[in-house]
């Protein structure tokens, strides 16, 4: 059962500690979850575990993970700016959609958490990870990435290099 209306306005979707997590229903925090994503203006979904100390840690993952940066994000995934052009390769060469699942498997040959998906899925919307990929989208909710053809990824590089001081080894001098 969900908590009541005055509950909910006290708990604050970012700064609620663990405590707060586990005194609550398991589908508020997915709920809480998707609040925070959207209050960012990421349309994400993460499936609700059914445990709730799982609930608490997912939560508090969500949340730090909102607040880490790109360079962060390739770290914790193991992901450099040649595997992501690894995996537009092979994407494009098998003209499938990758979803954050599908690019976590083709680069590390094992299934994804739903950290490693929400990661891949925030590194797959960066600038960097935009010159492969376009977003596929179905009623305004990204659901996969299809790669880019050479033409327009050579152009997407060519502006990116440009445009931005490259830390990421994309731009090859």
């Amino acid at each position: 059962m969900l908590s009541t209306a005055r509950e909910r306005s006290s708990i604050s979707p970012i700064r609620m500690s663990s405590m707060q997590v586990s005194k609550i229903p398991m589908i508020y925090v997915c709920l809480q979850i998707l609040l925070i994503s959207t209050l960012y203006l990421i349309s994400y979904i993460v499936a609700c575990p059914n445990a709730p100390g799982q609930a608490t840690k997912l939560y508090d993952e969500f949340c730090a993970a909102q607040e880490t940066p790109l360079a962060s994000i390739q770290e914790a995934i193991d992901v450099s700016a040649e595997l992501i052009e690894m995996a537009w390769e092979e994407a494009a060469e098998e003209d499938a959609n990758l979803t954050p699942a599908s690019f976590i498997e083709l680069l590390h040959a094992h299934k994804a958490s739903a950290m490693e998906k929400y990661m891949a899925w925030k590194l797959l919307q960066s600038e960097q990870a935009h010159i492969f990929f376009k977003e596929i989208k179905d009623h305004g909710r990204v659901v996969s990435f299809k790669a880019k053809t050479r033409k327009a990824v050579d152009n997407a590089k060519d502006m990116f290099c440009r445009t931005h001081q490259d830390d990421n080894e994309i731009c090859f001098v």
